[in-house]
């Protein structure tokens, strides 16, 4: 359930030049709080299969 609060960053976690809205940063903020959670959705098969880069995704935060 966790990955689906980071619907905000679809296109943000493919693509390593688009930019980070809000509301993406907010949930990724969110979710970071528990670092083993943000690991965890980061991992996961929902997150692989919905096209999400983890290597692009954890640079969100410095975006």
């Amino acid at each position: 359930m966790e990955a689906f609060k980071l619907a905000p960053c679809a296109l943000t976690t493919q693509d390593e030049n688009a930019s980070v809205s809000g509301s993406c940063c907010a949930a990724v903020r969110k979710l970071g709080q528990n670092p083993k959670c943000l690991c965890a959705v980061m991992h996961s098969r929902t997150t692989k299969s919905s096209g999400v880069k983890p290597e692009i995704a954890m640079t969100i935060l410095k975006r």
